[in-house]
């Protein structure tokens, strides 16, 4: 009796030892799992985008490391939400135009988050440059010259310093686009925020210079090769590129190499 007790209690306590050798490593499986995406859905912004290597003919990248600091779920919660709310009217203008569809949808995201309708921004530097230029103290910004702003009102000068649409294009382009400021958020909003890209920088979309693109978009200017990008976002090209390849434009993978989450 006292042996089969002895042989019990032995027994029991090899199986305890396998039952807490087995609750450690889940625990310490679960906090690897924690730590790892914790990482993962706060990717710090510390790398700014960079090109790796570049041609010899045309200046052009063919392998560049972008990096985008959005989950694939948040980038595919977007793309369904920007195609529900502008996908059926960017299909039809941007056949319309000739332009790529799934560029026009990422730059949404990328400026009004795909929200319908799109906020409109404010930006008091640019009117203060507005109102220097009226009054003959600047003679120029982006082309707008003192002619331009002869008899604007403080209220129109305002309007011309915001951008708006789901392009957010900013209201004095109205002058060289040859329409009213209201068409900028009116129905025709996406149209003539289309007509502007294409005006602008459509010869980089033909190319599919599409991180070009982004960077022009936003700064005026393509994207530097030897310096940080002059984007608000340092993200904001990375990340145009990471909704377009999941909008489906595959052929990304071969131009970019995309650091993602």
């Amino acid at each position: 009796m006292i042996q089969t007790a002895s042989k019990n209690v032995a027994f029991s306590t090899s199986a305890l030892k396998v039952v807490l050798s087995l609750l450690v490593a889940i625990v310490c499986l679960g906090i690897a799992a924690a730590l790892y995406w914790s990482f993962v859905l706060s990717k710090p912004l510390t790398s700014s985008p960079k090109n790796t290597a570049r041609t010899t003919d045309d200046e052009e990248v063919t392998k560049m490391v972008l990096y985008s600091n959005l989950t694939r779920w948040q980038a595919e919660w977007a793309v369904r939400k920007v195609n529900i709310n502008y996908g059926e009217q960017v299909d039809k203008l941007a056949a319309m135009m000739d332009l790529p569809a799934n560029y026009i949808k990422a730059l949404i995201l990328l400026e009004c988050s795909g929200n319908l309708p799109a906020a409109s921004r404010f930006e008091p530097e640019v009117l203060r440059k507005l109102i220097a230029v009226q009054q003959g103290k600047l003679p120029a910004y982006n082309g707008i010259c003192q002619n331009d702003l002869e008899g604007k009102s403080l209220r129109e000068l305002k309007e011309m310093a915001t951008s708006w649409g789901p392009l957010q294009i900013m209201g004095y382009h109205a002058l060289r686009l040859g329409i009213k400021i209201e068409e900028l958020y009116g129905d025709n909003s996406l149209f003539y925020g289309m007509v502007w890209v294409k005006n602008n920088y459509g010869h980089l979309l033909a190319r599919k210079a599409y991180y070009h693109a982004f960077h022009f978009h936003n700064t005026g200017r393509l994207y530097p090769f030897n310096s940080p990008p002059l984007t608000y976002d340092p993200y904001y090209v990375g990340n145009g590129l990471y909704y377009m390849l999941i909008l489906g434009d595959q052929s990304l993978l071969s131009m970019h190499s995309l650091d993602t989450p």
